[in-house]
């Protein structure tokens, strides 16, 4: 504890609060109390501003769009791509759904327009005249959902 000044028997202080008013009554204890205060400040705000700018280095150098969306891309129509049959299984599907067309004067306009392609049934027994070794299991629209036939 510390003495409080000006007193000539050098009185000491035993309260609960007594050490708080000895650093008000002491001048060299409110130096150090004032760096302490400020050494926990800085302490706080490197706590937190290393965070912050670790989040802002790994996440903040993109826009929004780019993190949310991902990187790869996928082909709009991967049944065609380069090297695969789906090209060719959709153009015989295509001149199946046009001989429907022509032998059904009753189709839909959109199947006539060339919007949809005819139903499953008629696709499938389309394809065993021709000998095609794949099936339709379903179609929506112009696509096509095919599987193999041994």
């Amino acid at each position: 504890m510390c003495k409080q000044r000006g007193s000539s028997a050098g009185v000491e202080i035993y309260a609960p609060y007594a050490y708080l008013s000895c650093l008000d009554r002491c001048g060299a204890a409110k130096g150090t109390t004032m760096k302490k205060k400020i050494g926990i400040a800085a302490l706080v705000l490197t706590w937190i501003a290393l965070p912050a700018f670790g989040a802002h280095v790994f996440f903040g150098q993109s826009s929004i769009a780019e993190q949310i969306r991902p990187t790869t891309t996928h082909a709009q129509y991967a049944s065609t791509a380069a090297g695969s049959l789906g090209r060719e299984r959709e153009d015989a599907v295509i001149a199946a759904t046009r001989r429907y067309v022509t032998s059904h004067p009753d189709a839909p306009e959109a199947m006539k327009l060339g919007r949809e392609l005819a139903p499953v049934d008629a696709l499938n027994s389309e394809l065993a005249a021709t000998a095609a070794k794949f099936r339709v299991r379903s179609t929506n629209g112009m696509k096509a959902e095919f599987y193999d036939v041994i």
